[in-house]
Order: structure tokens, then sequence, then C-alpha cells
């Protein structure tokens, strides 16, 4: 939103690869959160969103479906299942009330992004 936009442009992010760049670890991200005064919870969800933005073709709502199901880096999409992750994928997304996403990734896509997956580096990471 506008307010959390605010925020972040006055700490300096106002891109995926800033996030990236400032937020990648627990520690950054505990010193944003005291700084905006606000929840860790958020940043800690939109650092693995953000992780996942990385691969070619990823969009924010198949991002925000992968780290839903439990895939909350690049570095676990590397090493699951395309098969397996499209069946998780559409039990998460129609678990809500509404949709994460408008379609799930199809088995296909999800073997291209784990291909990718493979060959990047780690960036962010959730324990110290």
């Amino acid at each position: 939103g506008r307010h959390t936009g605010q925020l972040f442009r006055k700490y300096n992010v106002s891109t995926v690869g800033d996030y990236l760049r400032q937020l990648h670890s627990p520690a950054q991200r505990a010193k944003a959160a005291t700084k905006m005064g606000i929840k860790i919870e958020p940043l800690n969800d939109w650092a693995g969103m953000a992780d996942l933005l990385r691969l070619d073709g990823m969009d924010a709502q198949a991002a925000e479906l992968l780290y839903r199901a439990g895939i909350k880096t690049v570095g676990a999409l590397a090493s699951v299942n395309a098969k397996t992750l499209v069946t998780k994928l559409e039990k998460v997304n129609a678990s809500g009330a509404q949709l994460i996403a408008p379609e799930v990734p199809s088995a296909e896509v999800l073997k291209q992004w784990i291909s990718e997956a493979k060959h990047r580096s780690e960036v962010v990471t959730f324990s110290a």
C-alpha cells in the first residue's frame, strides 16, 4: 500500500533489487522492522517472494503462491519435484476465500524455474 511504500522509500528501498540488497538477512530485516515501526513477519514474507522474483517469467502472484506453499527461496525451489509441486500449489491456491493466483503454473513452467533455481546463488536467508 501507499503507506508501506513511503516507509520503504524512506529506507531507500524502491525496487525488488533494493529489497534483496538491503533486507536479505534476518538481522537486516529485524533492524528495518524496528526503524520502520512495523512487524517483521511481512518483511520476511516479502524477502522470500522477492527472492523468487529473480527467476525468469516469475510474477508476484506466482511468487506469493510458491511462498504460501512453503517454497520460501530460490534455493528451496531447486530441490522440489515439479509434478508434486503442481498438486500442492493447486491446493494452496484454492484453500482461501479467493485465489492467490489466477492460475497455477504448469509442471513445464515449474521445471524451467526449478532448473534455473539450481544455477542461482543464495541471496535471502531466514536463519542467522
